[in-house]
């Protein structure tokens, strides 16, 4: 097998394992978790939001350290680090597109602006730092911004974090889904256990 041949089926074999992840997380949330039924975007939006802070703890569950197995040229966590990281930035769109088509501009600005209730101001904040986190992380901003390796290692793994605790702080605000004592602690406890 080519070099070429690796590359591909490393970036083949990584999408396809964060398409599952993804599916699955779309599938046992839809079973499990269950909606609050406030319409369908609504819903959707509220779905989009869960499953980018799944992908996210995904994120930090599969080390992004270059890893000999699967057989895809040591660089396979690397990867899969990208997609789960991009499917988790898609998601967060996906779920701040969803909730501003749901509700009435005016009533949805009242809960971004300054003033909102600090849970909701949590998102924001995480939705700009996953958006940072994935331009800085592109290799052109990469290099221009950092200049090396090691010091986007450790800006990009402060903001990461930072974007995961206000994330869940907006998760575990809102209440939505995480609305028992159970569900926030095992929330807390796999955001604990991500960091």
């Amino acid at each position: 097998m080519t070099e070429g041949e690796r590359l591909v089926r490393r970036d083949l074999v990584a999408f396809g394992l964060s398409l599952g992840v993804a599916g699955a997380m779309a599938f046992g949330f839809v079973l499990v978790w269950g909606a609050p039924r406030l319409g369908v975007m609504w819903d959707a939006g509220a779905a989009a939001g869960t499953i980018g802070l799944l992908l996210l703890l995904a994120v930090f569950a599969l080390s992004a350290r270059p890893a000999r197995w699967p057989r895809c040229g040591g660089k396979f966590f690397l990867v899969l680090h990208r997609w789960l990281g991009t499917g988790a930035a898609v998601a967060v769109g996906l779920h701040v597109v969803a909730m501003f088509a749901a509700v009435p501009f005016a009533v949805m600005l009242r809960y971004v602006e300054p003033g909102a209730p600090w849970y909701m101001l949590a998102g924001v904040g995480s939705a700009l730092g996953a958006l940072g986190a994935v331009l800085t992380a592109l290799p052109a901003w990469r290099r221009r911004v950092f200049g090396d390796a090691r010091r986007f290692r450790h800006a990009h793994m402060v903001l990461g974090s930072a974007v995961l605790l206000l994330a869940a702080w907006h998760a575990m605000g809102t209440g939505f889904h995480l609305e028992t004592r159970v569900r926030l602690i095992l929330c807390a406890a796999a955001v604990a256990a991500g960091l």
